[in-house]
């Protein structure tokens, strides 16, 4: 009665290809404990990041640096348990997603977003099903009155939606 469903174990519970709904019980409804994979730990020090990079936008009036978001992504990264080998590797990475992020990205913060977003308390019932979860980023246009919903994803690129089955779970 009192759970609610986020769009990620939704996601978890479709996709048959690492579990599907077993995998759902388990670690969802059950709670068994698991460690993070280097994958996980990436994702986790990213949405980090790329919201601390939002709250410094909106308590600084300004975006922080390049150095800077890299000082704090290496920080972040530093607290978790990681081989060596893997720390530099994810560093790498990082370093490099985010100055293409900031590059590419930079005119989509503005102090009018949201990042990290809980709507848990909103009351979202789809088909009678409790909905929340947090979303990564809200582009809020109060001029235009409009929303833009952005997700994260540190994962593989990809060009398209269509034909690929490893993207179907987030369609």
């Amino acid at each position: 009665e009192q759970y609610k469903l986020s769009p990620t174990h939704l996601i978890d519970f479709i996709d048959l290809s690492h579990g599907g709904p077993y995998s759902f019980f388990l670690n969802t409804i059950l709670r068994f404990p698991k460690n993070p994979n280097a994958s996980a730990h990436y994702g986790s020090v990213m949405h980090e990041t790329l919201q601390w990079i939002h709250i410094y936008n909106i308590q600084n009036s300004k975006l922080p640096s390049l150095e800077k978001t890299k000082a704090r992504f290496s920080l972040l990264l530093e607290q978790k348990p990681l081989s060596p080998n893997s720390h530099r590797l994810l560093l790498e990475r990082g370093y490099a997603s985010l100055a293409a992020y900031l590059a590419q990205r930079q005119f989509t913060i503005s102090s009018t977003n949201q990042s990290e977003y809980n709507f848990s308390a909103e009351n979202v019932i789809i088909d009678g099903v409790i909905m929340g979860g947090k979303i990564d980023k809200l582009i809020i246009n109060p001029n235009d009155k409009t929303i833009t919903i952005v997700d994260y994803k540190t994962g593989s690129h990809f060009q398209r939606w269509h034909g690929n089955p490893r993207l179907h779970k987030y369609r």
